[in-house]
């Protein structure tokens, strides 16, 4: 029984384990960062994580290679053209090329146009000249209902999910990497061939999930963006097997 007791004892006295730990970074987007971000960190602490928010678009927490290695992942809830400085670029670039995740939400595969690494790292960017339909730049229809199916039922991400419907802006002709793996298309009566809305892929021993789905409150607050948001964040903070 004194064992007994003196295990108990141990246990309740015992740190909890740590959350993995995540670093959103915003402070511009030509869509309403302000009312997202909240938003984002919330989903994200509910879905068992601790989040910290970096509000200055320079993002001066990536001057700081050792503080940025504390994190499991980076949230990319930003959209500008003005690039960060060279030093944080490249601890950004090597903070996953090591194993740090990345997650990149909605408009932020719009940003730093002429960055063909931060290209490379995201899979699918917003760029004058698109894949599907290389005659043309990126654009999309009409906010509006469209749907979104699951092509890849197998991944972590999308296991166990249905097709599902939702009213969103639907990315079409993103500028792809040839190393990316589609989760889940966008079809949409308006557009002629299926568009990529969740993929992911691997940089260096990193990972990368993108959604291109979450153009405001409502889009984001669909249970299939949700749970995929917290699936991707899980898969990212876990880097690629040696």
């Amino acid at each position: 029984m004194r064992t007994l007791l003196t295990l108990l004892a141990a246990s309740l006295l015992a740190p909890a384990a740590e959350k993995p730990r995540l670093l959103i970074i915003t402070g511009a987007n030509n869509h309403d960062w302000k009312a997202t971000t909240p938003y984002l960190k919330e989903v994200l602490e509910k879905g068992g994580f601790a989040v910290d928010v970096e509000n200055d678009p320079d993002a001066p927490a990536l001057g700081d290679a050792a503080k940025l290695a504390s994190y499991q992942g980076l949230v990319l809830n930003l959209n500008r053209g003005k690039r960060w400085s060279a030093d944080r670029e490249a601890n950004f670039l090597d903070y996953v090329k090591k194993g740090g995740g990345l997650v990149v939400v909605h408009a932020a595969d719009n940003a730093f146009p002429g960055w063909d690494e931060f290209d490379t790292l995201v899979g699918g960017t917003w760029r004058s000249k698109g894949t599907i339909y290389p005659e043309r730049g990126t654009y999309h229809p009409p906010y509006g209902e469209f749907e979104v199916q699951v092509v890849d039922a197998d991944h972590p991400i999308t296991r166990g999910l249905k097709s599902f419907k939702t009213t969103d802006e639907m990315y079409t002709n993103l500028k792809l990497q040839d190393n990316i793996r589609v989760l889940a298309h966008g079809t949409q009566a308006a557009v002629s061939k299926p568009q990529p809305m969740l993929f992911v892929s691997e940089y260096g021993k990193g990972r990368m999930f993108q959604t291109a789905l979450g153009h405001d409150l409502p889009a984001m607050k669909t249970p299939e963006f949700v749970e995929t948001l917290v699936r991707g964040a899980k898969w990212v903070s876990t880097p690629v097997a040696p």
